[in-house]
């Protein structure tokens, strides 16, 4: 199916602009489910964009952004030493919130995809919202808390400048979730996950990929992609697009 890419900003007062990425099909259709894509530590719009282009060709709307101080390269506003978690899932909420003031977006149907920091910020925001239909976590990074926890073992007495995989940070990125375990936040989450992840993931091992599986709705399902690292390549790619429509094509029908 073709499909359009629209760009938009969210303004909203007091806070820093969000830039947009829309992937729109064409169809004669009023309304369509959306995917609400949400990329990594570092990263853009654009890191997942294939799996927008997927989604609009499947005729699924998809909806990419750049975080706030994202990355060097984000388009939306605000610094990179500003960012954490929980700035994040302020921002994906605000997508969620404008994304819902679209005229063609079915509000029954919204699905949330994020992967490794984004993956964490997407389970985080649809743990604490009723209006999430699905949730499609790719190589999770859950290891990050205690990732901080190791590198930063007193939380009182943190050094001037703080880092992670070997940028710099935030002291905020540490303090703000220095205490949270992401596996209590993310149990709240009530509907069937779908989490892809390589066995052969370094940054991100998938050992918590399967305790968080243990956390959520039963029917929840941990893929493991044989040999795969943080990212999927090529030959990997085929059989994650498979299992990702079968779920999302399940959770829409499951009305």
């Amino acid at each position: 199916m073709e499909f359009n890419i629209n760009y938009e900003y969210i303004n909203n007062t007091g806070k820093n602009n969000i830039f947009t990425c829309w992937y729109m099909p064409k169809s004669d259709k009023d309304k369509y489910p959306l995917v609400i894509i949400s990329h990594g530590f570092m990263a853009n719009y654009q890191a997942l964009a294939n799996f927008a282009v997927y989604l609009a060709e499947k005729g699924v709307m998809a909806l990419t952004f750049d975080f706030c101080g994202g990355s060097s390269y984000s388009k939306s506003e605000g610094e990179f030493t500003s960012m954490s978690v929980l700035t994040e899932e302020d921002d994906l909420e605000r997508v969620i919130e404008f994304a819902k003031t679209k005229d063609n977006v079915d509000t029954n149907n919204i699905f949330l995809l994020g992967e490794s920091q984004g993956a964490v910020v997407s389970s985080f925001v649809a743990a604490k919202r009723l209006d999430i239909k699905g949730l499609v976590l790719l190589y999770p990074s859950f290891v990050l808390f205690d990732d901080i926890r190791d590198m930063y073992k007193d939380i009182n007495n943190l050094p001037t400048n703080c880092y992670m995989l070997g940028y710099k940070v935030g002291r905020n990125y540490i303090t703000d979730i220095y205490n949270i375990n992401p596996f209590d936040v993310i149990k709240d989450y009530k509907n069937p996950v779908l989490i892809i992840h390589g066995t052969k993931d370094t940054i991100s091992p998938i050992d918590y990929s399967e305790v968080a599986i243990k956390y959520l709705n039963p029917k929840s399902e941990l893929l493991p992609i044989d040999g795969a690292a943080h990212g999927f390549k090529e030959n990997e790619i085929q059989k994650v697009y498979d299992k990702f429509i079968v779920y999302l094509a399940g959770r829409i029908l499951n009305k």
